[in-house]
């Protein structure tokens, strides 16, 4: 599947209900919410490890090395464990985003435009994984089961998943043997 098929209406409807069939899975793994939070702090722990050179490094990249990701990171898990959220998709819109076929440096296209606003394609999405969930729960479903606290999800989770990827651009662009653009500023 090519990212800009993500906002297909007819992809998105499947994609959504399928999310929530896997969402709904009884399998024996680990549900507590762990991996973010042990990503983000090893991610973090590599970036305190890289040298500040001046002379060898860009001023953008001198920049994400100092910033205090330490204090971004407990507010974020502040506001995030005030979501009080038993899922997360937001990645699936905001991978709409990007084009990943670039043969040129840097190696993707960003189209900030296709993350929606609280529009007819979340609306969609969300009303078609609401509705799986509801089947899947013999027509019950959770208190946090509705559409304005998934949009409200949607949204905060956003905000983590630009942290994590934000990490992992600067530790890639140290330690991966891979021409790509991981600290090229897009906005």
């Amino acid at each position: 599947m090519m990212c800009n098929e993500l906002s297909n209406p007819l992809y998105s409807s499947i994609i959504a209900r399928k999310l929530a069939i896997v969402h709904h899975l009884n399998v024996p793994i680990n549900k507590e919410p762990t991996w973010l939070p042990e990503t983000m702090e090893q991610w973090l722990k590599q970036i305190r490890k890289i040298p500040l050179n001046m002379e060898q490094m860009s001023t953008i990249e001198q920049e994400l090395i100092r910033f205090d990701y330490e204090n971004e990171i407990i507010k974020l898990f502040r506001i995030l464990n005030e979501c009080e959220s038993p899922v997360v998709f937001s990645n699936h819109f905001i991978e709409r985003m990007f084009d990943y076929s670039n043969p040129e440096w840097p190696h993707y296209f960003a189209y900030m435009d296709r993350f929606p606003a609280i529009d007819n394609d979340k609306r969609l999405f969300i009303r078609e994984y609401l509705k799986q969930c509801s089947e899947l729960n013999h027509n019950t479903l959770g208190p946090l089961d509705n559409e304005e606290h998934l949009f409200k999800e949607i949204d905060l989770f956003a905000l983590a998943s630009h942290l994590l990827w934000t990490l992992w651009s600067i530790n890639n662009a140290r330690t991966s043997k891979i021409s790509f653009g991981y600290l090229v500023r897009i906005i």
